[in-house]
């Protein structure tokens, strides 16, 4: 396998035998026959295709007709640019001969990129000089975010001068009056102390306003904000999806004439908003333009996951989709660790110390029976923290709570498609340091809270993640249901005609 693969794709030329083994662990050879549709146009991809054995046909069109058409071969890589950088398909690829292909994942690969970045490199330089600076970007540069997938919009620095702008002439005027009022003030040193004053409240205030900012990717919109008094974060999302409008306010005269708005998201029940943006009708050009991207890929992961049920129905020929092969998995999470150290700690501490005493008042091992229910209590809280658990599986929204032993338990079921915002509330710089906070999840009818739950940032992207498969796989099922049900009244209206 390892030797059929360096003759077969040229870009794994370079790698050693060692390193070719971590490309097999993350790859699937499909075998076509001729007729056989890859892919659709505008179809959601997110693997690197490579054509192993035979010859493919790659088709483009624009307006029904066709504007590119050509044969692919043996270590031809199947419409690079637009499937790493957009995961969507440009063209259609149909086998015209009995051939295989080979299908690479690109999250595997970016996941060995960070363990062997050497890899990477190696494969880049198998590649035509046009897709290596695109590889460049997407798999060597981890750094940079893709313009397509993250849109960020920060408050401008003229906001800052602006608001600093009332303490300036507060400074300078108290500077001034003294070096008049007191003539033996030097007047050179109050205004350089009020000049540095000054700096420092515009540095304070920029600053401010740079830790609260909008940030837009492939599955939501979130208003992260970081308060400087309290050292606390707090994230607030909306699908992408559910944006109804986007506005842009300008508060005052002085605003308008400085280009400054704010610019207000609302969707079904919530908004987000940021002031102080620099040229807001701009910043508004640039979401509409990504939020078009975004329609653009769920457009695509639509297709492909009706292509999917289709063709699996029909017994075609299916390539299995990234989506489709984490479908069965349950994502579980539950309470920072953090928490029943927090709660046991008072008690062990105590354990400790009446067992010192204990011990060298009576010389004996009588605080083990004396401290059984310290003990007890510590162990409570242990089962109490490991009975919560949070999940989200088979489409559904899962808590459940419940109390040691004999207690009471709590289950609480909602439709992950129903999920309107999700929230991240980080109170302090502990939650911060230790990774964990509040997330608030709203729903069409209610409020669902999950208190002190590690890493909430994976969870939400998890969260998401598994939102948007169901939400376009349970679509796909409706489709298929239309189409059978038209089919079937095809059927009918040409049995009438016929009497």
């Amino acid at each position: 396998m390892i030797e059929s693969f360096n003759n077969s794709i040229t870009i794994f030329r370079s790698l050693n035998n060692n390193q070719v083994k971590k490309i097999e662990n993350i790859s699937r050879i499909y075998n076509c026959k001729n007729g056989d549709i890859i892919f659709l146009q505008g179809e959601y991809c997110n693997s690197l295709i490579i054509v192993y054995s035979g010859s493919f046909l790659i088709r483009k069109r624009e307006n029904d007709k066709i504007i590119d058409e050509r044969i692919i071969h043996q270590g031809d890589i199947f419409d690079f640019k637009e499937i790493v950088t957009n995961s969507i398909t440009s063209y259609s690829l149909e086998a015209i001969e009995r051939s295989s292909l080979l299908s690479v994942d690109i999250i595997g690969l970016k996941r060995l990129g960070k363990k062997d970045p050497v890899l990477l490199s190696l494969i880049k330089e198998e590649m035509w000089e046009d897709n290596k600076k695109i590889w460049d970007d997407c798999f060597l540069k981890s750094t940079i975010k893709s313009k397509n997938r993250v849109l960020k919009i920060n408050r401008s620095m003229r906001n800052a001068l602006k608001n600093s702008f009332i303490y300036f002439l507060i400074i300078f005027f108290i500077a001034n009056i003294t070096t008049i009022l007191f003539q033996k003030s030097n007047i050179v040193m109050a205004n350089f102390i009020a000049g540095s004053l000054f700096f420092l409240i515009v540095f304070f205030n920029y600053l401010k306003y740079k830790l609260e900012f909008l940030e837009f990717n492939s599955e939501y919109a979130i208003l992260k904000q970081i308060t400087l008094r309290k050292i606390s974060t707090t994230n607030k999302s909306i699908p992408i999806e559910n944006i109804i409008s986007t506005k842009i306010l300008y508060r005052n005269r002085i605003d308008n004439i400085l280009n400054l708005g704010e610019i207000v998201i609302e969707s079904g029940g919530d908004k987000i908003s940021l002031s102080g943006v620099y040229n807001p009708g701009s910043a508004i050009d640039k979401l509409n333009s990504f939020r078009e991207r975004i329609s653009s890929l769920n457009k695509a992961i639509s297709i492909t996951s009706f292509r999917y049920l289709f063709n699996k129905k029909q017994n075609l020929f299916n390539m299995e989709n990234y989506l489709e092969q984490n479908s069965s998995q349950a994502f579980v999470f539950r309470k920072s660790l953090f928490l029943f150290f927090l709660k046991t700690v008072p008690f062990l501490l105590i354990f400790l110390l009446s067992s010192l005493i204990l011990c060298y008042l009576f010389n004996s091992y009588i605080f083990l029976t004396v401290n059984i229910p310290i003990v007890f209590f510590a162990y409570w809280f242990y089962v109490d923290w490991n009975n919560d658990i949070y999940s989200f599986e088979g489409g559904k929204i899962l808590d459940i709570e419940k109390k040691p032993f004999w207690g009471k338990e709590i289950r609480i079921e909602s439709d992950i498609t129903l999920i309107q915002s999700v929230k991240k509330i980080q109170r302090n710089m502990l939650e911060i340091i230790l990774n964990y906070g509040d997330i608030e999840l709203k729903t069409q009818n209610d409020t669902i809270i999950y208190p002190f739950i590690s890493n909430p940032d994976s969870v939400i992207e998890n969260l998401y993640l598994i939102k948007k498969y169901y939400y376009t796989k349970k679509e796909s099922i409706e489709r298929l249901k239309r189409q059978e049900e038209f089919v079937d009244y095809t059927k009918y209206y040409q049995e009438l005609n016929r009497k």
